[in-house]
């Protein structure tokens, strides 16, 4: 028989008649999407197409008569989500563990989707930006690990509101081993910086610069989610708890704009890269105590370094910065002191000094307006 044919008996409610009217949109995307994936080989589907009320359907809640919960996470579930799009007032969507196929372009309408968990299925495709945007606005989590291939979108900050600003409300964004291909910007790096947790490992997205080398760190925080009645724990990355960053030599390019996202950073070594522009991004960085920026072609002064009053260890040799060092007169904890080769002016009286009795300083190679080289 039609899968409509056996919902045509009268509903055991007051206004049976209403109650249909309402659900109507939900029921015919829920029946397609049974049709559509094969349900009739779900591991179960309890009510489906034989319960009058949709809300007795294994899966499926409701709330003010439509449907705002499907899980069928685990319940050999095959096709693609094209029929959920009807579902406009869903909030919660679980289909973990299954065989979807397709992209996630049916689920960028849903405006009140809070919480998405499509992880281990065959979605691929670009990852649509207004769903996205909608989770920005939401909240919740967007969880889709292990599926074979997304794109990341460039430019995350396409994703801003027509007044250019967008809060991050995300409880957790998990796209690890998605075989993620594209780049992150610095926009879309700083608005990652403000979610609650995320998870990018184990992908190949790394761009050749700092800002994709740091999205894609892992194991500073750990997710703990329970699945089944069994509770797991995941890696995953939460910026604003970074407090080492170590990429010697890694090729790396670009500026270090993104480093001022990370107010917790308290050790910094990317010597022998690729970096440019100027030092003012560490100003912020308070609790940095050991910073090492050797063999770069950064330049600019070094002005932003004097409020980085907890700095031990300081490394910038053969960059091309300039102007005075006064400003590490402030630095009072310096123990190591290393700017061979710039352009700096090098006057004996503005070095700390009163440094410990161990200190080494290594000011040789720049334009020296006093003959003292100091090396103590």
């Amino acid at each position: 028989p039609h899968p409509m044919s056996s919902l045509n008996k009268v509903a055991p409610v007051a206004d049976a008649d209403l109650l249909r009217e309402a659900q109507a949109p939900d029921l015919e995307a829920l029946i397609a999407f049974y049709v559509t994936t094969q349900g009739t080989q779900w591991s179960n589907r309890e009510g489906w197409l034989c319960d009058e009320d949709i809300q007795y359907w294994h899966g499926v809640r409701i709330a003010s008569e439509r449907v705002s919960r499907l899980h069928l996470a685990g319940n050999c579930v095959s096709g693609c989500l094209n029929e959920l799009a009807s579902l406009t007032e869903l909030m919660y969507l679980n289909l973990a563990g299954n065989e979807i196929q397709g992209t996630l372009e049916p689920l960028a309408g849903l405006k009140h989707l809070k919480h998405v968990d499509l992880r281990v299925n065959q979605l691929q495709g670009a990852l649509p930006l207004e769903l996205i945007r909608m989770k920005c606005r939401n909240g919740g989590s967007l969880l889709l690990h292990s599926n074979p291939g997304f794109t990341l979108p460039v430019n995350f900050s396409t994703l801003c509101d027509e007044g250019g600003s967008l809060t991050w409300h995300f409880e957790h964004l998990d796209l690890s081993d998605c075989s993620l291909v594209g780049g992150c910007s610095l926009e879309a790096f700083q608005m990652l910086a403000s979610i609650g947790s995320f998870s990018f490992k184990g992908n190949a997205i790394n761009g050749g610069d700092l800002v994709n080398f740091l999205i894609g760190l892992e194991g500073v925080s750990t997710l703990t989610t329970t699945k089944y009645n069994k509770t797991t724990t995941t890696k995953c990355t939460v910026l604003g708890l970074i407090e080492e960053v170590d990429a010697y030599n890694e090729g790396l390019k670009g500026t270090l704009g993104a480093l001022e996202c990370l107010p917790l950073l308290k050790t910094v070594v990317l010597s022998s890269n690729a970096l440019e522009g100027g030092l003012d991004p560490l100003r912020a960085l308070a609790n940095l105590t050991h910073l090492e920026l050797g063999d770069n072609t950064l330049c600019g002064s070094l002005e932003s370094l004097g409020s980085l009053v907890a700095l031990e260890i300081l490394v910038l040799r053969n960059n091309c910065l300039f102007g005075t060092l006064d400003p590490i007169g402030q630095l009072v904890q310096l123990r190591v002191l290393d700017v061979f080769d710039n352009k700096l002016e090098v006057i004996h009286h503005c070095l700390p000094l009163a440094s410990p009795p161990a200190s080494i300083y290594e000011v040789n190679a720049n334009v020296c307006t006093d003959t003292l080289f100091l090396a103590v």
